[in-house]
């Protein structure tokens, strides 16, 4: 639909052209009212939609609709912002408490303790081993070389716990430093939010 050229008068009904500020007639101030510039009706200031046409109203309307949806949407993003630091916060204790608060040391000493274990049966392991080889043959050759046998079973079973706890520290490790990574990201962006302080559509521009 065309943009009027006119508006007319709400006090004598004179046409008037749409640039002027009062009525050629009457004299009435036409800036009391906000001019429809689709159909050229007058409409009171508070309206933001033409009552005759249904237009939306003008750049004072659309700017006061601009500003509502701004405030609104600051208001929302800084609510989030505020969550996303909670959360930072959360995550950060999270990291803390799984390292220095998990079983970390506990499974540090089983290890140590299993290497330990490791190196005593291995020193029997090759002293009975060296009594095998000592024998050509016979019954104390065999029994000496089970027996080394055994504590070699006894070596390998400690290298798997060794690995087992070794693994437990590991996840102890990365899911401490994946929750403070993790903290720390959120935190940053919860900062970036609340001084950009607008949305991925660029409606607010907050300076």
């Amino acid at each position: 639909m065309e943009e009027s050229n006119t508006k007319a008068c709400p006090e004598c009904g004179t046409v008037n052209e749409v640039n002027v500020t009062s009525c050629i007639y009457c004299g009435y101030v036409f800036g009391k009212y906000t001019v429809c510039r689709q159909c050229g009706t007058e409409c009171p200031p508070d309206y933001t939609e033409c009552p005759n046409c249904g237009a939306v109203l003008g750049i004072t309307a659309n700017k006061h609709a601009t500003s509502n949806i701004r405030k609104v949407t600051y208001q929302q993003k800084k609510y989030v912002a505020y969550t996303m630091m909670a959360a930072a916060i959360i995550m950060a204790i999270i990291s803390f408490k799984v390292r220095f608060l998990g079983n970390y040391d506990y499974y540090s000493e089983v290890i140590y303790n299993y290497e330990d274990n490791k190196r005593e049966y291995r020193d029997l392991r090759n002293e009975n081993q060296k009594e095998s080889d000592s024998y050509k043959g016979g019954l104390f050759k065999y029994g000496y070389q089970d027996i080394a046998n055994g504590y070699q079973g006894l070596m390998d079973d400690a290298d798997e716990r060794i690995e087992y706890f070794e693994g437990l520290k590991t996840r102890i490790v990365v899911t401490s430093a994946a929750c403070f990574v993790f903290g720390v990201a959120l935190f940053i962006v919860a900062i970036k939010l609340i001084q950009k302080g607008e949305d991925k559509n660029g409606i607010n521009q907050v300076s």
